[in-house]
């Protein structure tokens, strides 16, 4: 009897870590250091999961002192998801909401973009996260309650 019941509670907590995995939060790291090229036609949107794929897109913009240059991508372990908007002169920032598995076992980014003021020069706002895992899996974005 003890051992159908050690049996039965092994198999419940394996459904519910099975669960677990697929769906939730899923943790990232926000790269800063990129700029969205000038030759493109639409701004870059999506799964990156190689580094000519992210550098025919976006150019490196490192700056002096510590941390002024990005980390290192590993396109073996790590993939990114890049929300751009088109050039403007307004002040505009990408915000990541949240990043999640939904049951399907693709991936929801949730992402609100702010504007501010007219900011007498141009820019191209883009938000680049660096995610965990081979990129295999699909990509929603959502752009979520436009704020000024």
């Amino acid at each position: 009897m003890r051992w159908k019941k050690l049996l039965l509670a092994s198999a419940a907590g394996a459904t519910l870590l099975a669960a677990c995995a697929t769906t939730g939060e899923v943790p990232y790291r926000e790269e800063t250091h990129y700029f969205v090229k000038n030759n493109l036609s639409e701004p870059p949107m999506g799964k990156f999961t190689s580094q000519a794929q992210l550098d025919s897109c976006f150019g490196v913009a490192a700056v002096m002192g510590p941390g002024g240059v990005p980390e290192q991508i590993d396109f073996s372990r790590e993939f990114v998801i890049a929300v751009s908007q088109p050039v403007t002169s307004v002040e505009t920032r990408i915000e990541p909401v949240s990043l999640r598995k939904n049951g399907s076992g693709s991936m929801v980014l949730d992402y609100r973009v702010v504007r501010g003021d007219d900011i007498g020069y141009f820019i191209q706002p883009c938000l680049l996260l660096v995610v965990r895992g081979s990129g295999q899996t699909d990509v929603e974005l959502r752009e979520i309650e436009k704020k000024r």
